[in-house]
């Protein structure tokens, strides 16, 4: 709450989203799914406001996931698809696997399998997506790395000759 306080004194919005993110998984861990919703709702609306995607993901998951818990399974329903296609439009694989995983799981305790199944296919598409991401940062990672190896030798073939030519006219 000090965090809370201090962000909210300096008008640090998406400061305050994160640490309110963090109170909202606080009250759900206690048991006080309705004090989590209430702080998840906040948590939604700053981020809609803001165009802070990932924020706006999590709150609407962790929404989807309370509701669920709680019965309310066309509230949950809502949430995690709308959490699913925020994080679709905005290429956020990472976020909206949970909510394509979460459906097919809520989905199958309402029996309709077939919605279970499409849902699960939209968390491993995800899933290949992230993957994918993740091969493709690593690959330009390694890139760079070979490419400052390279550099490097020049480097110090560079400062090797300079070194000779030196020695060579004392």
């Amino acid at each position: 709450n000090r965090a809370l306080r201090i962000r909210t004194l300096y008008g640090d919005s998406f400061g305050v989203a994160s640490s309110l993110v963090n109170i909202a998984l606080v009250y759900d861990k206690l048991g006080k799914k309705d004090d989590a919703l209430a702080v998840n709702v906040r948590v939604m609306n700053i981020s809609v406001k803001n165009s802070w995607h990932e924020n706006e993901v999590i709150a609407k998951n962790n929404m989807g996931v309370i509701y669920m818990e709680q019965g309310k399974y066309v509230e949950a329903v809502k949430m995690l698809e709308n959490s699913f296609a925020v994080a679709d439009t905005h290429k956020l694989f990472y976020l909206g696997k949970r909510s394509g995983l979460v459906l097919a799981e809520l989905y199958a305790k309402q029996g309709n399998y077939k919605q279970s199944l499409d849902s699960y296919k939209r968390y491993m598409s995800f899933t290949n997506s992230d993957n994918k991401q993740k091969l493709q940062q690593n690959a330009q990672l390694f890139d760079v790395r070979y490419r400052l190896s390279q550099n490097q030798r020049k480097i110090d073939l560079l400062n090797s000759e300079r070194a000779a030519a030196d020695y060579n006219d004392k």
